[in-house]
């Protein structure tokens, strides 16, 4: 058994629901299967008390030295575990929680009462929290290990847990003691970067205010550039600068179909293509609507009912449109459920069309911060 102290961050502001401190655990073993692999590291910690700003943690690592002393490795963490009722990890409920159980109940250990006060704590799993917001993130996987890069908690551990099954194997043969302080070094790290990640929290505020709408975006600046590509292109893209109601404690980048977005501390950029052509916009109340062949477009009723019957129709949602000629900034894809409203001035090439687009307008701040505003909920989302 290892034990050592550390300070970090305290999990509760990020788990308040958890009525009291919870055993933060990480598991290493010999492979994926709890029927035919083993444990060999159980490494956990605990709150003992306040450093300032951050908390006491204890850490313990139990150590099963060869695959025989995995059953008193088990046997060990139980008698330890009865004092605490709810435990956090990374991936545990798919992963950590069950291959403990299931090796417990192998090795003879399920009327074990750890094991029951096992099975009875509250189990809160990070790597669910962070999931609904990977996207948003910008994450390229849901590991723990991309979560800690983003939030820069300055783990240095380049070995992952199937890098070391190796190692532990070695390690059984030749008890090579550089191999055993990787193997915990390792395992460590893993408990240790758990408190750490209570730096999302605030992340996941900042998101939740953008999705529903009550983050202050203002605009700051809109302007668009030329540029020429490698290939000789020349191309055109905006950027449109903003401040924040309140800072965002980390750094975020996003890029979604040509859109490249930065936010550092409360101010932001979004930079985007600028589309020269012609777009159509198309009102939804088409039937309030008369389509003037000769002249491409729609008009109201109000209006066309001057118009000689024999130069209009009835208008349909295919052709009560409007053209116009000018430079265009895209939305990403629309997600799944979100919908622009309808007062918003939007542009398509056709009615069924899933791009949609804005023009851009630098001098019309309302409608540029509005576009920023529904652009950031869409990337968010």
């Amino acid at each position: 058994m290892i034990r050592e102290q550390f300070s970090a961050p305290s999990l509760l502001p990020f788990i308040p629901n958890s009525a009291a401190a919870p055993l933060l655990l990480d598991i290493e073993t010999t492979g994926l299967s709890s029927a035919r692999d083993r444990i060999y590291l159980i490494g956990c910690a605990w709150e003992t008390g306040q450093e300032g700003d951050l908390c006491r943690y204890e850490l313990r690592q139990f150590f099963a030295r060869n695959t025989d002393e995995e059953a008193a490795m088990l046997r060990a963490f139980l008698e330890f575990f009865p004092r605490f009722s709810s435990v956090v990890h990374f991936n545990g409920d798919r992963f950590d929680l069950p291959f403990i159980k299931k090796r417990a109940l192998l090795l003879g250990l399920g009327e074990h009462p750890g094991y029951q006060a096992l099975c009875n704590a509250e189990s809160i799993d990070l790597c669910r929290i962070i999931k609904p917001y990977r996207s948003a993130l910008g994450l390229p996987d849901g590991t723990q290990r991309s979560l800690e890069k983003l939030l820069n908690t300055g783990r240095t551990d380049e070995k992952n847990g199937g890098d070391l099954i190796k190692v532990y194997h070695g390690y059984e043969r030749t008890r090579d003691a550089h191999a055993r302080v990787m193997l915990l070094l390792h395992n460590a790290d893993d408990v240790r970067g758990l408190p750490a990640l209570s730096a999302a929290a605030p992340l996941l505020s900042f998101i939740n205010e953008v999705r529903a709408g009550s983050c202050t975006i203002s605009l700051l600046s809109a302007s668009g550039h030329d540029y020429r590509t490698l290939a000789g292109d020349d191309c055109t893209e905006a950027y449109l600068s903003f401040s924040l109601s309140s800072p965002v404690p980390t750094a975020l980048h996003h890029h979604q179909e040509g859109l490249y977005l930065q936010i550092e501390g409360s101010t932001g950029r979004l930079r985007a293509p600028l589309i020269s052509c012609e777009l159509k916009h198309f009102f939804r109340d088409y039937k309030n609507y008369d389509y003037l062949p000769a002249e491409d477009r729609a008009v109201h009723h109000s209006v066309s009912q001057f118009v000689d019957r024999s130069h209009r129709v009835q208008a349909n949602a295919a052709n009560c449109y409007v053209r116009k000629e000018g430079r265009f900034l895209p939305f990403p894809q629309l997600p799944k459920k979100y919908s622009l409203p309808d007062d918003l001035p939007v542009f398509r090439e056709s009615c069924d069309s899933p791009s949609c687009f804005m023009e851009f307008r630098p001098e019309k701040e309302k409608d540029m911060g509005r576009y920023l505003s529904h652009v950031l909920k869409m990337l968010f989302s």
